[in-house]
């Protein structure tokens, strides 16, 4: 019996498919699992070609064209090939390390879990990509994006609000009780809005630190990982309910360190949170002044020399720097030079708090 089925939709260019197909053919015990090929119409000779040339010994695949260009749709049509009670939903444009997919068909053997997603790295930086979607104050977001996958927060296998159309395993019984996904929902977001669902029904999704798979590129024009926010909602910007472990309070409480809760800080707010003094407290952070920035909660890049006079930065005492991400203040090399000797803290609605020092700026 097969572990599972790797449902694929392959690419229209040459190269790209050609890289994917070979990395996956170097997938170690990859014939413990059913292999699931769509590829459109009018393309058939190519992907017959390659995938010919490095699944040609594979006995236990399918191979689908469809003249269905939405990628909802032709998954939809795909699972009813696929033989095993597993789905997986791997996208060309990711690369699965070695065991991936067994750690993936592992969790899903527990029975509270129906969903889960590997740690997703970005191949060209390093950092993390997705580690799946907490509730946050500004929607639904990457935990721990932009991280290092070898700190030790990260390496936590933990519940998620919904996971990442990237690469996600879902139960097939699951996957029919709520009719597969969302034809409507644009394709960047089709994982997220079906993993949702099954935590609206009381079901589980979670993150699997043990299994990891490299981000390569962006497949589409618009991807899921596009802004510094990625919220999705209009009414989240509220805190999530205590004690909900797919929450971003959860995931920052388990940083803040004794010494954190003993300091009190100056806040610099440049996010989109309101209630800021509530959700402080929560994490277990003790303020006695709070400084909003309004307008550069979705900057690429917050410069400090235009938005904060710099004789603030040679305050004596220690500032909490609230983002939507923390990559967004890394240029600000000078400020932290100045800073060198402060225990400064970024927070972000990824749920990173983080020391500056440990960014080397």
């Amino acid at each position: 019996m097969k572990k599972g089925s790797i449902i694929m939709i392959l690419g229209t260019g040459e190269v790209e498919t050609r890289n994917f197909l070979y990395l996956l053919s170097k997938y170690p015990q990859l014939r413990d699992f059913e292999l699931v090929f769509v590829y459109q119409r009018g393309y058939e000779e190519l992907h017959q070609s390659l995938i010919g040339e490095y699944f040609d010994r594979f006995r236990e695949k399918v191979c689908l064209p469809t003249e269905i260009r939405e990628r909802s749709r032709a998954y939809n049509e795909a699972v009813l090939y696929a033989h095993t009670d597993i789905f997986i939903f791997l996208e060309p444009n990711m690369m699965p390390v070695r065991r991936c997919f067994e750690f993936l068909a592992e969790s899903l053997e527990q029975g509270n879990i129906l969903a889960v997603q590997p740690m997703v790295v970005n191949y060209h930086t390093g950092q993390i990509q997705s580690t799946g979607y907490m509730e946050s104050a500004g929607g639904l977001m990457h935990a721990f994006k932009n991280r290092n996958p070898e700190e030790k927060i990260v390496n936590c296998s933990n519940p998620r609000y919904a996971l990442s159309s990237s690469l996600f395993a879902i139960n097939r019984f699951v996957f029919e009780e709520l009719n597969g996904f969302n034809e409507k929902v644009s394709p960047e977001m089709m994982g997220r809005n079906l993993t949702s669902e099954i935590t609206l029904r009381g079901y589980g999704n979670f993150y699997d630190h043990r299994a990891k798979a490299y981000y390569l590129y962006d497949l589409l024009e618009k991807t899921e990982y596009d802004t510094m926010g990625n919220g999705i909602s209009d009414n989240k910007l509220l805190l999530p309910e205590e004690g909900n472990k797919t929450c971003m309070v959860f995931l920052l409480r388990e940083q803040v360190t004794d010494c954190q809760r003993r300091s009190k800080y100056t806040v610099m707010n440049f996010s989109e949170m309101k209630d800021l003094e509530n959700f402080l407290g929560r994490i277990g952070v003790h303020y006695h002044e709070i400084i909003d920035y309004y307008g550069f909660s979705e900057a690429t890049s917050i410069e400090f020399q235009k938005i904060i006079p710099l004789s603030y930065a040679k305050e004596r005492g220690n500032y909490i720097y609230v983002t939507n991400n923390f990559k967004q203040i890394v240029d600000n090399r000078m400020w932290f030079h100045k800073r060198k000797y402060r225990k400064d803290v970024v927070c972000d609605l990824s749920g990173n708090l983080i020391n500056i020092e440990q960014l080397g700026l």
